[in-house]
């Protein structure tokens, strides 16, 4: 969470160095009551990007380096970002296959159905345990926890049902790709310190 990198260095840098004036001072005290902490969300930022089936671009850019005699790139860098990559992308599969079998939940479809599930005590990005296992150590049935603590891991596991999720109608197309991507960032903001900025 405290890595230097470009993406990390950009958001951290966001607001004025000299801030002289006084609409200059009211937007760094804007930006500094919404964004306290700046480097650490963009930094979950860049590991949920690198432990996702997105991965594989940054892999296959860096092998392309590689191959045109890039001396700032190893071949433990290419080994360490498709490691990444296929952590990230086996994380995406088991998020799909909970959510097939009912013991992954996803984001809410609308602000309707949100407020039915908090009353009937479902959470959003929540395991599920079956029956038989919330029996066997006394729970009861349905009882969900969420796993927003496990940020930036359970990004890719989230991913994957909400990809689940936009294929339930039928078979999954371009657009339910599509829609799952762009739900990373749906999940990255219920899941992180910048869940109070979404709301």
């Amino acid at each position: 969470f405290r890595d230097d990198n470009a993406f990390s260095d950009m958001v951290s840098s966001i607001g004025f160095k000299n801030a002289d004036t006084a609409p200059k001072k009211a937007a760094n005290l804007a930006v500094q009551g919404l964004l306290p902490f700046k480097r650490t969300p963009a930094n979950v930022a860049v590991r949920a990007y690198e432990y996702s089936p997105a991965g594989i671009i940054t892999t296959a850019v860096q092998a392309a380096q590689k191959a045109k005699g890039n001396e700032n790139v190893t071949g433990a860098d290419i080994i360490d970002s498709l490691s990444k990559t296929s952590t990230g992308t086996g994380i995406f599969a088991l998020g799909m296959a909970l959510f097939s079998r009912g013991m992954l939940t996803a984001g809410p479809d609308d602000e309707r159905q949100a407020a039915i599930d908090e009353l009937t005590g479902k959470q959003d990005y929540a395991l599920i345990l079956p029956k038989g296992i919330a029996e066997q150590v006394g729970l009861p049935e349905g009882i969900n926890f969420t796993l927003d603590w496990m940020s930036p891991a359970a990004m890719p596991l989230f991913m994957g049902a909400e990809f689940m999720k936009a294929a339930e109608d039928g078979g999954i197309s371009f657009s339910d790709a599509l829609s799952a991507v762009s739900s990373m960032s749906d999940v990255m903001l219920d899941m992180s310190m910048l869940q109070g900025i979404n709301d």
